[in-house]
């Protein structure tokens, strides 16, 4: 990855209010150029990701690829994205432990920058239900890591909650 690229998607993260102490996001986006860039953001629904694809939007990108397993908030995510240019966004309802789907998404859409937004973020929830916590929060991110290793995919920024 270029220095411009690593440049953009760090002050991308830092610039889009996800961690900041007070939780209040900013409310201007900086326009980065990601205009070669096929990107791609798991957990694109959920309270990271949907506040990530609003920031993607006010930039340049070749394609935005929108990931979620939850059916409800990926249609509110449709709906609230109805005006933005439909060729160049793609929402899909996929299960991101399923290798085979995800194996798929990565020979179709090509990514070439992945954010990795989706995980169980509800530490009681998943003490209840740990086999679906390790699961998703461990076994599919190293799938989906070691397939963008595969696919030459030119940058993958895991976002993970202490």
């Amino acid at each position: 990855m270029n220095q411009t690229t690593y440049n953009n998607i760090k002050l991308l993260i830092e610039d889009s209010g996800l961690f900041h102490p007070n939780g209040k996001t900013k409310k201007t986006f900086q326009n980065f150029d990601f205009a070669n860039e096929t990107i791609l953001i798991t957990g694109a629904a959920g309270s990271i990701g949907s506040e990530l694809d609003k920031h993607l939007l006010a930039c340049n990108y070749k394609k935005l690829i929108l990931v979620d397993i939850a059916e409800s908030p990926l249609y509110n995510l449709i709906e609230e994205f109805e005006n933005e240019d439909s060729n160049k966004i793609e929402c899909l309802l996929l299960n991101i432990t399923e290798k085979d789907s995800v194996e798929y998404l990565f020979k179709t859409h090509k990514p070439t920058l992945i954010f990795h937004a989706a995980a169980y973020k509800h530490v009681p929830l998943m003490e209840a239900h740990p086999y679906e916590a390790v699961k998703t929060n461990i076994l599919a991110t190293k799938l989906w890591a070691d397939l963008a290793v595969k696919h030459a995919v030119k940058k993958f920024v895991f976002i993970g909650l202490k």
